[in-house]
């Protein structure tokens, strides 16, 4: 299980020195996304989630398919509540330049990517040239908990 301090800076990620941002890189839903390090409560097995524990309801995308055997659960705290997130791998902590960031086009949001506003361009080796979106924590949606 990974650790991360909680901290209430919910919309960046934790900004080092000179405009470097740190994030919890993961995949899930056929795309690569960073969560804000300060909103990263704890990872841990999906099969260890609460059956109280309110899932994001970001992964209705289309490329999201079954997500019911995803392994990992990562438990964000968005300030007056905890959601949890579904991911297919956890990668781990990136350092993301400001340089590296920029945003998503009015044109291309809609109701299902309202959770984003901004991407960043990779540079760690293995994942060097693509693109991460950057998830906004107190957008996040929760599902009904069934």
């Amino acid at each position: 299980m990974l650790r991360a301090q909680n901290n209430s800076n919910h919309g960046e990620g934790k900004r080092m020195a000179d405009g470097v941002n740190s994030y919890l890189l993961f995949f899930s839903a056929g795309s690569h996304f960073l969560l804000p390090l300060s909103c990263v409560k704890r990872v841990t097995d999906m099969k260890e989630r609460e059956p109280e524990m309110a899932l994001a309801d970001f992964l209705e995308l289309p490329e999201a398919g079954n997500l019911s055997d995803q392994a990992y659960l990562i438990i964000a705290d968005c300030g007056d509540r905890e959601i949890g997130i579904r991911a297919e791998v956890v990668t781990g902590l990136v350092q993301v330049e400001e340089e590296q960031i920029y945003a998503i086009p009015e044109a291309v949001r809609s109701s299902r990517n309202q959770y984003m506003d901004r991407m960043a361009a990779l540079d760690a080796e293995e994942e060097k040239g693509k693109l991460a979106f950057i998830v906004v924590p107190s957008l996040l949606i929760p599902r009904p908990v069934l």
